[in-house]
């Protein structure tokens, strides 16, 4: 069972990680996601909090990923791939069974 700050981050934390991660942009990341600049801030923000890690970081007018980040953003990419996975499985029909 997760505890603390950890059993705060969502699926939609790491959906705004990964995302965030691949455009290198939180306004981008944004607009792909269909929700406000804001909502990406505060969940890249617990995501810090769960981490103790800054997770991005300013260089100028761009952001850059820490290390941890690029570990994490690889892991949420595998959770999300499997929890679309889980949502398509088909249910048991017994008149299609075979076995």
């Amino acid at each position: 069972m997760l505890s603390g700050e950890l059993a705060q981050v969502d699926l939609n934390a790491l959906q705004a990680l990964v995302m965030v991660h691949d455009c290198q942009s939180f306004s981008e990341a944004s607009e792909r996601l269909g929700v406000n600049q804001s909502t990406i801030s505060y969940s890249i923000k617990r995501l810090r909090k769960a981490f103790s890690d800054p997770i991005f970081v300013r260089q100028g007018n761009s952001i850059l990923s820490t290390d941890k980040c690029r570990q994490l953003a690889q892991e949420a990419r595998d959770v999300l791939e499997r929890m679309q996975a889980l949502s398509s499985l088909q249910g048991f029909d017994p008149r299609t069974s075979t076995g």
